[in-house]
C-alpha cells in the first residue's frame, strides 16, 4: 500500500483542522451556520432560518442579529461570505475545499444585505446544509488568517480561548455573551493532549481529569471495575477503514479489491478488536443502523477460497504481497494485525510497517484523515 506522509501541524483554524484535539477545542470556540442531530436533520445555529429552492440550486440564509464575536464585534453576513470563500480557495488547504467546490464557486457566494447570504450553486446539492455543519465550515471573523486563529482564536462559540499550546493544551472560559440562552453550563475547561492510552485512562481513574476520549477496547474491563468512573458507549459514531490507492497496481484491479474484501472475517474483527463494542461495516462510511444507509446493501462474504480464485484470475499465481502502513492510534494497529493474519488464508501476504502517530497523515485527498492522539478534559464550574 503506497502512502504519502506529512508532519501534521496542530491548529485551531477550523478550515484546516483535522486532529481530535483541535476539533474538540474548535467546537468550543466557533459555531456553524447550521447543525445536525444524530439523524442528520438540520437545525438552526448562526443561521436562524434558511430557504432552499425546489431543485436545491439556491440557498438563502438569514443570520442571527444578536451574535457577537469574543472581541465584542457583531457577526454579519460578511463573516459568513468570507468563511465560505476562504474554504473555496485552494490556497487555504482545507480538507473540505473539494466537497464545497463541487457545487459552489466564488461567484455563487453573495451577501444580499447585512444579515442575509445567498448561495447560487453551479450544481444542485440537497445535502449542502449537512456540509455547512461540518467542522471545517465553522464561521470565523472576516479577515482572519490561519496565524490569527492560532494566536487569537476569536469565534462566536460558548467558550473563549485563554491559552492554546499547539496540540498539547487548551484552556477556555465561559463566553458570558453567548447567543444561545442558558449555555454554556460550565465556567471553563482545560484540555490536555495525552497520546499514551494507559496514561490517558489513568488520568480519569485518578481524578486528574473528568473526561477522556476513546479508550482501547481492552481497557473496558478496567473501567467497569472502577465504581467512580462511568463508561459512555457511543454507538456507530465512527468507522475504521483499510485504505488502498486504487490508481496504482495491484489495487487498480477490481478483482484484487474484491479478494481483499473476501479475505476478511468482519464479525471476528469486531469481536477481537472492539471486544464486541461495534458493528460490521459494508465498505461505505455509513453505519448499518443509519437512516442514510443504502437499503439491501451488504458486504462481500468472507470466502478465502473465493479470494484465491480471484487473485489467480488477476494473474497472481503465487499470491499477493504488499506493505500496509499503520500507526498506534486506537484501533488502527490491532486492525492491521488481525487483517494480516486473516489475509494469509487467501494467499495474501501483508508486511506491516509502523509509522509514528506524529507523522501519520492522509493517504490521498479522498481517504480518511486519521485523528491524532487522545485527550483528557478537566471541567470547571
Amino acid at each position: 500500500m503506497a502512502m504519502d506522509t506529512f508532519t501534521v501541524r496542530s491548529t485551531l483554524d477550523p478550515a484546516t483542522s483535522g486532529g481530535t484535539f483541535d476539533l474538540v477545542a474548535g467546537g468550543m470556540i466557533f459555531d456553524n451556520l447550521l447543525k445536525t442531530d444524530g439523524q442528520f436533520t438540520l437545525h438552526p445555529a448562526l443561521a436562524e432560518s434558511w430557504e432552499v429552492a425546489r431543485d436545491a440550486s439556491e440557498w438563502i440564509f438569514r443570520i442571527r442579529k444578536d451574535v457577537e464575536f469574543h472581541d465584542g464585534s457583531s457577526l454579519t453576513a460578511g463573516d459568513v461570505v468570507y468563511t465560505l470563500k476562504r474554504i473555496l480557495n485552494p490556497a487555504t488547504g482545507s480538507p473540505s475545499q473539494q466537497a464545497l467546490a463541487s457545487s459552489l464557486d466564488f461567484s455563487g457566494v453573495e451577501r444580499l444585505d447585512k444579515y442575509t447570504v445567498r448561495l447560487r450553486l453551479k450544481t444542485p446539492n440537497a445535502f449542502l446544509g449537512q456540509l455547512l455543519a461540518n467542522y471545517n465550515l465553522r464561521v470565523v471573523k472576516e479577515g482572519a488568517t490561519g496565524n490569527d486563529l492560532n494566536t487569537h482564536a476569536i469565534g462566536t462559540g460558548p467558550f473563549k480561548c485563554i491559552e492554546y499550546s499547539s496540540g498539547n493544551q487548551f484552556f477556555c472560559i465561559q463566553n458570558p455573551n453567548y447567543w444561545q440562552s442558558g449555555l454554556p453550563l460550565l465556567d471553563g475547561a482545560r484540555i490536555i493532549s495525552i497520546a499514551d492510552p494507559a496514561a490517558k485512562l489513568q488520568a480519569v481513574l485518578s481524578g486528574d481529569a473528568d473526561i477522556v476520549d476513546e479508550i482501547q477496547p481492552s481497557q473496558i474491563p478496567q473501567v467497569l471495575r472502577h465504581s467512580s468512573v462511568r463508561l459512555l458507549v457511543g454507538r456507530n459514531f465512527g468507522f475504521q477503514v483499510l485504505a488502498f490507492r486504487q490508481t496504482i497496481s495491484p489495487f487498480d484491479d477490481v478483482r484484487v479489491l474484491q479478494a481483499l474484501k473476501m479475505a476478511i472475517d468482519r464479525d471476528r474483527m469486531v469481536n477481537v478488536i472492539l471486544q464486541g463494542y461495534g458493528s460490521r461495516g459494508a465498505d461505505v462510511p455509513v453505519a448499518p443502523d443509519d437512516v442514510l444507509y443504502p437499503s439491501g446493501f451488504n458486504p462481500l462474504p468472507c470466502d478465502p477460497g473465493g479470494a484465491k480464485r480471484l487473485l489467480l484470475a488477476a494473474g497472481y499465481r503465487d499470491g499477493l504481497n504488499f506493505v500496509l502502513y499503520t500507526t498506534e492510534n486506537l484501533f488502527m494497529r490491532p486492525a492491521a494485525i488481525v487483517f494480516a493474519d486473516q489475509a494469509r488464508r487467501a494467499n495474501i501476504h501483508v508486511t506491516l510497517k509502523h509509522v509514528p502517530a506524529q507523522r501519520w497523515g492522509r493517504f490521498t485527498t479522498r481517504s480518511l484523515l486519521s485523528l491524532l492522539g487522545g485527550f483528557a478534559v478537566h471541567l470547571t464550574s
